[in-house]
């Protein structure tokens, strides 16, 4: 995870709606720039939903290790890279 994102927390931006098809499918359209949608499955899901829900990605890392029996260091990378591309998408805001 990059020191930077560490502890900040990210809200979803008012022209993002979330579809919750389960606990690890979700769909995420964008309104306002692009009006494109995404697909988000699996351990990306579970992230996404906890993102919306304003937790830091500190805590989040945490959870996913955790849940997925994952080490913290390959969590962090891959919900670094995660962010990395929804903010790239606008599908995600920095507080």
């Amino acid at each position: 995870m990059s020191k930077k994102r560490k502890n900040i927390k990210y809200i979803v931006p008012g022209s993002v709606l979330t579809r919750v098809e389960n606990p690890e499918l979700v769909t995420v359209m964008n309104f306002n720039d692009t009006g494109d949608y995404f697909e988000i499955d699996g351990p990306a899901a579970v992230v996404w939903l906890q993102l919306a829900k304003g937790r830091s990605v500190t805590e989040i890392t945490k959870n996913i290790s955790k849940k997925y029996s994952a080490s913290s260091e390959v969590a962090s990378k891959n919900i670094d890279k995660l962010i990395s591309k929804l903010l790239k998408h606008h599908l995600l805001m920095s507080t």
